[in-house]
């Protein structure tokens, strides 16, 4: 599986500033037969656990760097957005005598990378592919939704894409304080998932260097794996709340009209998911928002929630 990450920061207003980096791990899951899929199902809790992590994080409350930051801008937050695809890549050392660096080259490494880009076109922090959500095992799929179907630079197959809901502040209102109380008040043990624990030797720790001299250890625990982590895991359900079964149940719908083609169909359907009353952010739902607006476009043809006579049942997909 290839995984991308990109990161930043965003606060209210036209003049706030964004700076992102990113990084591409591979792995030929293929090799790995059933564990594949636990291989799979712990790379997406992973990716889940970071965006809790940064919304509960004391040391982010408590740095200096963050009371700057809201100082300038009232309404500042940290965000991370991820991308997951799974495939083949080839591993080397490239580069020239002054500089080489330990790289993977695939078209698999570049749709990871578009998984994360496009992630935020649909208003989520993680996009998935087919391909790697073929790879979860049975109980991480319940909660995975589908998005749409697009055509991505550099493949010329259609792949379907998915998230897994988690809470997406997206009003100006919300800052990284709120974000941080919310947790507190809804998980009642934010280490769930480090059930059954047992602590890793000094030597193995991570640290995190904060600044140019703090430097903070943090707890680093190994546990059993199950898939009933989805289940069990205060904080995983707590992200995923607002997103009930018939919340996902009408979207589904309304995704499956737009890819036949019968738009309108679909937008009275998707129109009721952007309004959800259960969602937590005033902006409605982010995918919902992503289809209607290109539904209305009519798929570039300019007439509105009438798909072009030569749809297909898939769209390509702008983001880099």
């Amino acid at each position: 599986s290839a995984g991308s990450c990109g990161g930043g920061g965003g606060g209210g207003g036209a003049a706030s500033s964004r700076k992102s980096r990113r990084s591409t791990v591979d792995l030929d899951l293929s090799r790995l037969g059933k564990d594949g899929s636990k291989v799979a199902d712990r790379a997406m809790v992973a990716f889940i656990k970071i965006i809790g992590e940064i919304a509960r994080s004391k040391d982010l409350q408590d740095s200096d760097e963050m009371a700057q930051l809201l100082e300038e801008r009232d309404n500042y937050r940290i965000n991370m957005q991820f991308g997951l695809h799974s495939g083949w890549a080839i591993e080397g050392a490239i580069g020239s005598m002054y500089k080489v660096d330990a790289s993977y080259l695939s078209p698999h490494v570049n749709i990871s990378a578009r998984m994360m880009a496009a992630s935020a076109q649909y208003g989520v922090p993680l996009l998935m592919s087919e391909s790697f959500v073929g790879l979860l095992s049975e109980i991480p799929k319940r909660f995975i939704r589908k998005l749409d179907r697009v055509a991505v630079k550099g493949s010329k197959i259609p792949l379907s894409v998915y998230t897994y809901d988690v809470w997406q502040w997206k009003e100006k209102e919300t800052s990284q304080l709120q974000r941080f109380e919310f947790f507190v008040k809804n998980c009642e043990s934010p280490d769930v998932f480090n059930k059954n624990q047992h602590e890793i030797p000094s030597h193995k720790r991570r640290i995190s260097v904060l600044g140019a001299a703090k430097i903070i250890e943090h707890n680093v625990a190994e546990s059993p794996w199950t898939p009933t982590l989805f289940l069990d895991d205060d904080e995983l359900v707590t992200l995923r709340a607002p997103f009930t079964d018939e919340f996902l149940r009408r979207f589904s719908q309304g995704v499956e009209l737009y890819l036949q083609g019968r738009w309108a169909d679909s937008r009275i359907i998707l129109e009721g998911c952007l309004v959800h009353p259960g969602l937590p952010h005033k902006g409605g739902d982010g995918p919902s928002r992503t289809l209607l607006a290109y539904m209305k476009n009519g798929g570039g043809s300019g007439q509105a929630y009438k798909a072009p006579k030569n749809w297909q049942g898939f769209r390509a997909l702008t983001s880099k």
